[in-house]
């Protein structure tokens, strides 16, 4: 099983890489909107031939390209990872009206808080978006 992770921040991202690996997930790791907008491109354009993730966490805030709300919308909008589940992360404190609004945009699953939720709980997290994206299939 694959799961793709967004994230600019070092620390976040070795964090949740091996975090990933310790629960036999493998990673498909992009530092920034660019790198994962052109792997989108080429699963669009069938140029990419490996296992599609069945689950993305993505960083909302990216430097200098697009952002995860971008990421989020071109995943949705690419009929191979249409069914992906997505989980948008943000550091930013955000009102229930903005939360709802980059939901409603993104057209992610759930957006979750840093600090990230324990290790238990982050994991029980992406298993019922990944569970509730199966269902809708």
């Amino acid at each position: 099983m694959i799961w793709l992770l967004v994230e600019d921040e070092e620390s976040i991202r070795e964090a949740l890489e091996a975090l990933l690996v310790h629960w036999g997930i493998e990673p498909m790791v992009f530092v920034n909107g660019r790198q994962a907008i052109r792997w989108l491109d080429e699963v669009d354009k069938g140029t990419y031939r490996g296992e599609i993730p069945v689950l993305a966490l993505v960083d909302i805030r990216l430097p200098s390209g697009p952002d995860g709300t971008d990421i989020s919308q071109k995943i949705r909008n690419t009929p191979k990872t249409a069914d992906m589940g997505i989980a948008l992360m943000t550091a930013y404190a955000l009102s229930a009206e903005q939360e709802r609004d980059i939901l409603r945009k993104s057209q992610a699953d759930i957006l979750v808080y840093k600090p990230l939720p324990t290790m238990s709980e982050l994991l029980k997290i992406a298993n019922e978006v990944i569970r509730k994206r199966k269902k809708r299939r």
